[in-house]
């Protein structure tokens, strides 16, 4: 075993003996980290505080290194670690993100490092502090942040210069209804808008699974009609569907439900032969993955134009 502790075999396998001799310290049950050993769990934090006492160490000080630093040791030595995801973002952001002032170690610790890489919290709208961690450790968190703050700085330029065309588009006396339409989802999917809404379900079809880019289509889940300009360029409004599935969704044919993602079906197309006929009989009845909160509230618009349509269809 690696000593990033210096600890040895014998320090940890004394520490479990102990915790399953005597039970866990009252209120020191894990928040985040838990050893996983012959399917019984281990608050890591308390596996790592034990074995320095039998090894005559002092215990390690500091939230992140008691914690983060105890999870990349055991992982890296072969043991499985369980992570509680929700609380583990905080335990991150708390441990890794120091401010300079407050309980600054000494040069070397994780901390450290993290303050002489000039770490603020408000890059976190740049990158998640999951991503910048490994970045600063290697010594290249500056470049890829500058590189994705330029990013951004040309992505709201376009994004500008889109807002213009769509009022130019709109105000067109020479174009229809449909005509203004056609031109503005073209326009938008020319955009950064398409990209943004891509990263959000993977570079690929929220259904199939698709990654052929060629193929894909920014399906708006608000009716183009109903958007505003803000909303027509929201990423969490596009649903990036294949071709078939977008032309059916954009009819109101199949919609998703706006909490769990479950396809729903309309009643002309939902027979076996009809769905072997669009080519769809083996598609997966579901998006990927379940919509966070800004994409339910764009597919509950299209979720209830589906169902008003159902409902009509019904009493015709």
């Amino acid at each position: 075993m690696s000593t990033g502790f210096n600890l040895t075999p014998a320090h940890i396998e004394q520490a479990l003996a102990k915790i399953d001799r005597d039970g866990i310290p009252q209120r020191r049950n894990s928040k985040v980290y838990d050893l996983l050993i012959d399917n019984k769990k281990y608050p890591l934090k308390i596996v790592v505080d034990i074995a320095h006492d039998i090894a005559g160490l002092p215990r390690p000080q500091g939230e992140g290194f008691n914690s983060i630093v105890s999870k990349e040791f055991f992982e890296a030595n072969g043991y499985t670690v369980l992570t509680d995801k929700k609380q583990a973002h905080e335990e991150f952001r708390k441990s890794r993100l120091a401010e300079p002032g407050k309980t600054c170690p000494e040069c070397g610790h994780p901390f450290q490092d993290g303050i002489d890489a000039h770490w603020r919290k408000n890059h976190a709208n740049i990158m998640s502090y999951e991503e910048a961690w490994p970045l600063i450790q290697a010594g290249t968190y500056h470049e890829e942040k500058q590189r994705r703050e330029a990013d951004r700085e040309a992505d709201l330029k376009d994004l500008e210069a889109v807002v213009k065309d769509l009022d130019a588009i709109d105000k067109d006396p020479d174009l229809s209804p449909t005509e203004r339409e056609v031109k503005g989802k073209a326009r938008v999917g020319q955009s950064a808008y398409r990209k943004q809404m891509l990263e959000l379900w993977g570079g690929k079809c929220a259904v199939t699974g698709c990654d052929l880019q060629s193929m894909l289509i920014a399906s708006h889940a608000k009716a183009w009609a109903a958007s505003s300009s803000k909303e027509k360029l929201d990423p969490h409004n596009g649903v990036p569907l294949v071709p078939t599935l977008d032309r059916l969704f954009d009819n109101h044919l199949i919609s998703f439900h706006p909490e769990t993602g479950d396809m729903l079906l309309a009643r002309e197309i939902d027979t076996r032969e009809r769905r072997m006929q669009l080519g769809i009989s083996t598609v997966e009845k579901s998006l990927r993955k379940a919509p966070n909160k800004q994409q339910a509230a764009y597919l509950r618009h299209h979720f209830e134009a589906f169902m008003k349509k159902q409902r009509d269809k019904a009493v015709a």
